[in-house]
């Protein structure tokens, strides 16, 4: 078990969230268990809760329309389905 640390960019509309990388952190902590932070081709991906769950057995749910923006709220420009896949692993 692990907490992954994903970077957030307040769904690219606001600019006063620098505080909230400080929270995947903090949770491991508390629950003792290692804090990672994934990196793809260079970068941090950029996630936020809304578009991810899990069952916490290896199942992961995304949402396509939130991750594979290119129009809105984009989190990771130029990424595709087979980026997030990898991440994922």
């Amino acid at each position: 078990v692990e907490a992954r640390s994903f970077a957030f960019n307040a769904w690219a509309n606001y600019d006063n969230f620098a505080r909230d990388a400080a929270y995947p952190a903090v949770i491991a902590e508390h629950l003792a268990i290692p804090a990672t932070v994934p990196v793809h081709n260079h970068r941090i991906p950029v996630l936020e809760g809304g578009a991810v769950d899990s069952n916490g057995q290896g199942t992961v749910l995304v949402t396509e329309e939130c991750l594979l923006s290119d129009a809105k709220q984009v989190r990771n420009p130029g990424w595709n389905a087979i980026d997030y896949e990898t991440v994922f692993e």
